[in-house]
């Protein structure tokens, strides 16, 4: 999924707070980044894992 590719990214910047970053993460974010357009299925599930990931 296109979440975990964002995810990768990063993971692999050292400057960034993981946490942070990975809640600000947000379905438009990803469209953008990915060149995809997600589903409203899509973006429910992009929440959910976001959110389980950072509480």
């Amino acid at each position: 999924m296109y979440f975990f590719n964002e995810v990768e990214k990063i993971t692999k910047n050292e400057d960034e707070n993981i946490i942070d970053a990975i809640d600000k993460l947000t379905p438009e974010i990803i469209e953008n980044n990915q060149n995809v357009k997600l589903t409203n299925e899509d973006k429910k599930i992009v929440a959910t894992i976001r959110r389980a990931v950072v509480t």
